[in-house]
């Protein structure tokens, strides 16, 4: 078994490193303030996508509540589509619908270009989601979305770990 999916925390509580950006995710997720789009950025293999999923696990989202998508793989406007008319509807299992895209800067072409139907498609869910929809971005390439994507995420930089963590780990 591969050493990440060993030891891939399921808690905020197992994350080790981003002390500060765990604390603000734990209280904002405490409060009644919850924003409806998160981004996540920082290197390949800092645990984006680790906390996008345990944020997903602290909102309410569980089972078929819950979808992940590559957007290496599913980039088109058809994906973007699809995810707004699925967020229409209640959540089956738990309190909230969550969407985590994965490597978001690849959806769509042509970058962070007004003329990128895909992320167009996006921004528009992004706008006004329905109040138990919740959207986690997850990028090594930010620069790559629309500067109004980002604007409508509440940003949350990751840090990849330090090499005294690692040791000590």
């Amino acid at each position: 078994m591969a050493l990440y999916r060993k030891h891939r925390p399921q808690t905020f509580d197992a994350v080790h490193g981003n002390e500060d950006l765990i604390h603000s995710l734990s209280n904002m997720l405490a409060s009644d303030e919850i924003p409806h789009a998160f981004l996540f950025t920082g290197p390949t293999g800092c645990g984006k996508t680790t906390l996008g999923r345990i944020v997903a696990k602290e909102i309410g989202a569980k089972g078929n509540d819950y979808r992940e998508v590559d957007s290496a793989q599913f980039n088109g406007v058809a994906t973007v589509r699809e995810i707004r008319n699925q967020a229409q509807f209640r959540p089956q299992e738990g309190k909230a619908r969550v969407w985590l895209l994965d490597e978001v800067h690849m959806l769509g072409r042509g970058g962070n270009s007004s003329k990128n139907e895909a992320q167009n498609a996006l921004l528009k869910a992004l706008e006004d989601p329905p109040d138990h929809v919740y959207y986690i971005l997850c990028t090594t390439d930010p620069q790559q979305l629309l500067p109004t994507i980002k604007g409508r995420c509440q940003h949350f930089q990751v840090q990849a770990l330090s090499e005294k963590v690692m040791v000590k780990l």
